[in-house]
């Protein structure tokens, strides 16, 4: 699970490090904007994560506010901690400069990337329309054309349809756009599963279970 052990890091060194400075600015008299920012980019990311889970917050066909909380989790992580190397580099400061003060941030860095990448991968398997993505229940299908059990993500295409089949996690399973994060999945195409789905549409819309 490459995408939770990265945003866990995440979410430490945002909250660690600014607060490890706190009593500087505290002294300093000035407030922090950096200090807010990378708070409520942390927490909102765990309440964002945990409440779904603790509750019953995640309606069905809902919005899943994961999603939205790591794309930002990863986009404050790369700025603030390429502002720290930058900065850290340009000092004459040689103490800050321990393997693992720039080790931590150098990681931040590449997990912030992998986060937002990982983010943007979901934006951009969902921005078809609404009514050609969702989730199925692939097994429910009986098609041979796809090795993968449970439900996966799925986009209808014109001839074959595009699916997800996780590995490890499906974030938000029932709201309105699944989160699979890369690499945590393996995609395949599938035309028996396109006329599988198709037919059930059909024969729905036939019965007046869906609107013509």
């Amino acid at each position: 699970m490459p995408y939770l052990y990265a945003a866990l890091f995440l979410m430490l060194m945002n909250l660690i490090g600014p607060f490890s400075s706190y009593s500087k600015m505290v002294s300093a008299g000035r407030p922090s904007l950096r200090l807010f920012v990378q708070s409520l980019a942390a927490l909102g990311f765990g309440l964002a994560f945990v409440l779904p889970i603790l509750s019953d917050i995640q309606k069905i066909g809902g919005t899943n506010w994961i999603v939205y909380a790591s794309l930002v989790l990863g986009i404050v992580s790369v700025a603030y901690f390429i502002h720290d190397l930058l900065q850290l580099f340009k000092s004459d400061n040689q103490s800050s400069k321990s393997t693992l003060y720039i080790g931590g941030r150098v990681l931040a860095v590449i997990f912030g990337l992998f986060v937002s990448w990982t983010t943007l991968d979901h934006f951009l398997f969902f921005a078809a329309p609404k009514d050609t993505t969702g989730i199925a229940a692939i097994g429910e299908f009986g098609v041979k054309d796809i090795q993968c059990e449970g439900y996966a993500i799925v986009k209808m295409e014109e001839s074959e349809v595009v699916y997800r089949c996780p590995t490890t996690i499906m974030l938000g399973q029932w709201s309105d756009k699944p989160f699979v994060p890369w690499p945590s999945y393996f995609e395949g195409r599938s035309q028996e599963l396109k006329g599988a789905i198709d037919a059930m549409w059909a024969n729905a819309t036939k019965a007046g279970a869906i609107p013509k």
